[in-house]
Formats: C-alpha cells, structure tokens, sequence
C-alpha cells in the first residue's frame, strides 16, 4: 500500500537534495554568495533538475504500458 507520508517526506528530501546542489553549483560558477545574489539561478536549477525526473518517470510509465499493451490477447491483430 501506498504510504503518502513517506512519499511526501522522499520528495522532500529530494527537493532539499536538488537545492543544496543547485547552491553549490551557482557558487562554482559564479562566485561567493551567488547562489544568494541570484536565487533564480537556483530555482532554475532545481526546476531543471524535477523536470527531468518527471520526464524519466513520464518515459518508464510509457514503456510498461507498451509492455502491457503487447502482453494482451489479440495485441498483434492490429500491427499494420
């Protein structure tokens, strides 16, 4: 069973994750303090770095259909 606040609280570290990342390598980049001069730097980066998971998880979900979809009977009826 799906425990939501265990989902909730992975996603928070994650988030965290993505952040303390993000600072480290705004600061890299471009200097000491960036990270707090441009902000935005650090949501872009962090918005990066969910839209890439979403895509991932967007690519495995769309594969196991596929795999469903080709495990039913009569799937193949269909191929042109």
């Amino acid at each position: 069973m799906l425990n939501i606040n265990k989902v909730r609280k992975d996603s928070m570290d994650q988030a965290i994750t993505w952040m303390c990342t993000a600072r480290r390598a705004v600061v890299e980049e471009w200097g000491p303090n960036a990270d707090t001069r441009h902000p935005e730097l650090v949501a872009a980066l962090v918005n990066a770095a969910a839209a890439d998971q979403l895509f991932a998880a967007v690519h495995e979900a769309a594969i196991q259909v596929e795999l469903l979809a080709d495990a039913l009977p009569g799937a193949g009826d269909f191929a042109g």
